[in-house]
């Protein structure tokens, strides 16, 4: 039988799995810091869908494996695991994020301080095909519509409340700035 200390000391030569860093490196994401504009607001202000990915990918496929013992081979069969649907939908789009989402956190667990991988397990995996291209663009017309609403539109398009909903909002300065889309 082995005393705690020795499952102890057994447990930091191993080093964390990927779950316990994934917990750390959330944590670490949601620290609110002060931004340049003096704002105080997470580190990484997209850390809910990164961490989404990570816990619905990275977690479940990697989650109780030692991370220092990850390599860029589970990476690629977790990604195409994610293509061939084993995760839900097929969707490269989901690879993609994925990837993108491990290397972030597999880089921050390399850090100096951390260093609870070597590497970063993220490097020399296989392309992703590419993904199909929009069909089409909305037209200038077509933004004013969902950015000033029915009303203030020339060309009589009307969107219901539901569908103005869904339009993510965007920097409205910005938009300003375009001569198209000044005000009527």
């Amino acid at each position: 039988m082995q005393t705690l200390r020795k499952v102890t000391d057994q447990r930091k030569r191993e080093g964390k799995t990927v779950a316990e860093i994934l917990d750390e490196y959330e944590a670490w994401a949601k620290t609110e810091v002060r931004k340049p504009d003096g704002e105080m607001r997470p580190r990484i202000e997209s850390w809910y869908g990164a961490i989404g990915y990570l816990r619905r990918f990275t977690g479940t496929a990697l989650g109780s494996m030692v991370a220092s013992e990850v390599e860029n081979d589970h990476i690629a069969q977790v990604q195409n695991d994610i293509i061939a649907g084993r995760y839900g939908k097929p969707s490269v789009g989901n690879a993609r994020q994925f990837r993108k989402s491990a290397s972030a956190m597999f880089e921050w667990a390399a850090e100096a301080g951390r260093k609870y991988v070597k590497v970063n397990p993220c490097h020399h995996l296989p392309g992703l095909d590419s993904q199909p291209g929009r069909d089409r663009v909305l037209s200038a017309e077509e933004i004013k519509v969902l950015w000033w609403g029915p009303r203030r539109s020339r060309a009589g398009l009307h969107l219901s409340n539901r569908a103005r909903s869904q339009v993510p909002a965007c920097n409205h300065a910005a938009v300003k700035r375009v001569p198209a889309f000044t005000a009527a």
